[in-house]
């Protein structure tokens, strides 16, 4: 019994040093179980799953699309984009405001510009908008997710609307192109984003990827600010 209460005073005490280094490393902690790996806590990538009561996953357990308990992958999940924060918006009582029903209503006159169902060929998609992510640049609209009309049991994404806020023109300042001067290792340069213009096949071959990691470390060397790859 002692034995017993000493290992778990050891679990208690690595897991709250883990907790507290991590917040000290800016590191994101979601006080919620993930139901894939059974992690007490969730760190950085939470996503929750607008079916299943009170079921959320890891990023990892996500990307590996674990199915536990009554979850299946068809399923839609929301992620979070930050603590607390889903669609770049905060929310309250989770448990009963982050449902499928509730953002439905709540997001339905939202138009998602320039996106196209790929099965009813509504453009743009109005009200919420349901990203696979497995299948490349493939959406459905909200009547066509409820018809089940992909027959893959990939995961699906809400998403209500644009994580990204609209920049007037006159507020973006651009820099030298890079490799040109304007993002040197002596460079002084403060980046806030990079924009990379490229055809889809190019992002898969293994000289982009290269070079990308290399982009991406000088990138977070010369930026005191916290940065992020988003995707879009």
């Amino acid at each position: 019994m002692e034995r017993e209460r000493q290992k778990l005073m050891r679990q208690l005490t690595v897991l709250l040093m883990d907790n507290q280094n991590n917040a000290k490393n800016g590191v994101q902690i979601h006080r919620v179980q993930c139901y894939g790996c059974g992690s007490p806590r969730i760190y950085e990538d939470r996503y929750k799953c607008l079916e299943c009561p009170n079921y959320d996953l890891c990023g990892r357990c996500f990307d590996q699309q674990r199915e536990t308990l009554k979850h299946i992958n068809r399923h839609v999940m929301v992620h979070f984009s930050d603590l607390d924060e889903i669609f770049g918006e905060p929310v309250v009582d989770i448990n009963t405001t982050v449902t499928l029903c509730k953002f439905k209503e709540k997001y339905s006159e939202e138009e998602h510009a320039n996106i196209e169902c790929d099965n009813c060929k509504m453009m743009p998609i109005k009200g919420l908008r349901f990203k696979c992510d497995v299948c490349h640049d493939y959406d459905l609209c909200v009547t066509c997710m409820e018809k089940r009309v992909h027959d893959m049991p990939h995961p699906f994404i809400a998403i209500g609307k644009s994580r990204f806020a609209e920049i007037p023109m006159n507020d973006i300042e651009l820099n030298d192109e890079l490799g040109r001067g304007g993002f040197g290792k002596n460079s002084r340069t403060r980046l806030n984003c990079i924009i990379f213009l490229l055809k889809y096949s190019l992002a898969k071959s293994s000289i982009f990827q290269r070079e990308f990691c290399k982009l991406m470390s000088l990138f977070v060397n010369n930026n005191s600010s916290p940065c992020r790859l988003l995707y879009i």
